[in-house]
């Protein structure tokens, strides 16, 4: 028969679930503060939700069936002349949306706090701001409530 763990011992659970085939690793706090009614969640490590056109067409599928327009459907109504506003929104969607931070605490007592924090990235394809001298590599934004304990999407 094992024994319970000695006092100051810390228990906590770690796994990995997946969501529309991309793999979302989790962790919780302490199990023992569960018991008091004190809740945490943590994303452990950022996770990768795709493009713009994939995440519509998950959420334009079965369970959720929503009716979300392509980016290639909205693109294709921008003019071209006399800006090219058609190429200019495609280089902006031609990216890749993550999740970098999700964390979330209820207390036993007092209000709950989250963070999630997400960011856009357009390595592949960087947006031209100013050409050959300015380009845009990513945006990030980041959403809390109460006590944030990472500050940058």
């Amino acid at each position: 028969m094992s024994s319970p763990p000695a006092t100051g011992t810390d228990i906590a659970l770690s796994g990995t679930f997946t969501l529309n085939g991309v793999q979302v690793p989790v962790s919780s706090g302490s199990l023992t503060d569960l018991k008091k009614g004190i809740i945490d969640f943590t994303l452990a490590q950022p996770v990768v939700l795709g493009t713009l056109d994939e995440l519509i067409t998950w959420f334009n599928g079965p369970p959720l069936s929503l009716s979300i327009p392509s980016t290639t459907d909205i693109g294709s109504d921008l003019p071209t002349t006399p800006i090219d506003l058609r190429s200019r929104f495609e280089e902006a969607t031609g990216g890749v949306l993550s999740i970098t931070v999700l964390s979330i605490h209820r207390p036993a007592t007092g209000p709950a706090s989250y963070q999630l924090a997400i960011n856009y990235s357009l390595d592949a394809n960087p947006l031209e701001i100013i050409p050959g001298f300015v380009e845009l590599d990513s945006i990030g934004l980041s959403i809390s409530s109460g006590p944030v304990t990472t500050t940058s999407p």
